[in-house]
C-alpha cells in the first residue's frame, strides 16, 4: 500500500489518503515487490521528478511511479561483500546512492543508479554499522535544476495525440493539446512532487480533431517541477508529463 499523508507542521487534522497497493511491472518477471525473500527490510529514497526508489535489505531496487503505483524491477546492486544487506539508503552532494549494512561492518558503498555498481566510500571503514540513512537529497536534483533553467524542451509529447506547451511555464498558464482523441469528458490535473493537486480542470471534447485548452494556475504559485496528468472518462491517464514553472 502507498499512502499520501498531508504536512503535519501546518494541518491540525492529518489526513492520510490510501492510493492503493502497489502493482508489479509485467517485466519483473519472477521478482517481484512483494516476495518477502527478495524485497524485505531496506530504505527507500525519491528523485526530483516525484519517482520513489525502494532497495531492499538483498540488494534489489525498485522504481514506483505513485502516479500509476507500478513498480519496475531496475536490477540488483553489484560490487557488495557477501552477506553485506543493504539497510539504509541516502543520496549523496553528488547524486550518488550511499548505503549501509547494519548485518555486515564493511564500511559504506557509493553507487549510480543508473548502473547499480558499488564501490567502497574512501575511510568509511571507521564509520559504524547503520540501520538507516536520512537527509533532504533527492535524485535527479540537478537534471530539475537544469529544466528550472530553461534547459527542457519546448513541448512533451507522450502518445503522440496530446502535447504541454510552453514548457518551461513563464505566465501562469499553459495549454493542453487534444489531437484526435475521442470525444468525451476529460479531467486535467496538475500536482507537485508530493502528489498535493494544485489545479483540476474538466474539459469536454465534442469532436475529433485538434483542440487546444488552456490551464491557469493560480498566481504565486511555487516555482519548480510539477506533474501533469490528463484522465479520460474511465479515469485512464491518457497523458503524465512533468512541466517545469517559473
Amino acid at each position: 500500500m502507498e499512502i499520501i499523508f498531508t504536512n503535519l507542521l501546518q494541518a491540525k487534522k492529518p489526513v492520510i489518503v490510501d492510493l492503493g497497493a502497489i502493482i508489479d511491472d509485467e517485466s519483473n518477471n519472477t521478482v517481484s515487490i512483494h516476495n518477502r525473500c527478495s524485497c524485505w527490510g531496506g530504505d527507500m529514497i525519491g528523485d526530483a521528478f516525484g519517482k520513489l526508489y525502494v532497495i531492499s535489505a538483498s540488494h534489489n531496487v525498485f522504481v514506483i511511479d505513485p502516479s500509476t503505483r507500478i513498480a519496475k524491477h531496475l536490477g540488483t546492486i553489484s560490487g557488495l561483500p557477501a552477506n553485506y544487506t543493504t539497510n539504509a539508503a541516502a543520496v549523496n552532494e553528488e547524486g550518488e546512492v550511499v548505503v549501509a549494512s547494519a548485518n555486515v561492518f564493511d564500511g559504506y558503498y557509493k553507487l549510480k543508479i543508473n548502473d547499480l555498481k558499488a564501490e567502497k566510500v574512501l575511510g568509511s571503514d571507521v564509520k559504524y554499522n547503520v540501520s538507516d540513512f536520512a537527509n533532504s537529497n533527492f535524485l535527479f536534483q540537478k537534471e530539475a535544476n537544469s529544466m528550472t533553467n530553461g534547459n527542457t524542451a519546448v513541448a512533451n509529447k507522450t502518445n503522440g495525440n496530446t502535447s504541454i506547451f510552453p514548457n518551461p511555464v513563464t505566465n501562469s498558464s499553459f495549454n493542453v493539446l487534444f489531437d484526435n482523441q475521442t470525444p468525451g469528458n476529460y479531467t486535467v490535473i496538475v500536482s507537485d512532487l508530493a502528489g498535493r493537486n494544485v489545479a483540476t480542470k474538466s474539459v469536454t471534447i465534442a469532436n475529433e480533431g485538434a483542440r487546444t485548452e488552456q490551464i491557469r494556475l493560480r498566481s504565486g504559485l511555487t516555482k519548480g517541477v510539477y506533474i501533469v496528468r490528463v484522465l479520460n472518462n474511465k479515469n485512464a491517464i491518457i497523458i503524465n508529463e512533468k512541466i517545469v514553472i517559473q
